[in-house]
């Protein structure tokens, strides 16, 4: 799999926090890119290239715990 590959992370947040949320990862300079999956269950998908996987991990387990973040799925795309 090539360091360029597409990687989708699959994140639910607390309605409530969603744009604190979207806020901060805009402030991280081309991590992933948000787009809302179901609004009604504020799932989000975070893209990504492959090669910021590890990144965006950290970056997730970093945030304040009152934001509910919680990681659902991930996938991969050649």
């Amino acid at each position: 799999m090539s360091k360029r590959d597409t990687a989708i992370v699959v994140v639910r947040v607390k309605p409530a926090e969603a744009l604190l949320f979207q806020g901060l990862l805009q402030g991280q300079d081309g991590l992933a890119v948000m787009r809302s999956r179901d609004a009604d269950r504020s799932l989000h998908e975070l893209w990504t290239v492959s090669a910021q996987l590890p990144e965006l991990y950290a970056w997730l387990h970093g945030l304040p715990r009152h934001l509910g973040v919680r990681v659902m799925a991930e996938k991969r795309y050649p």
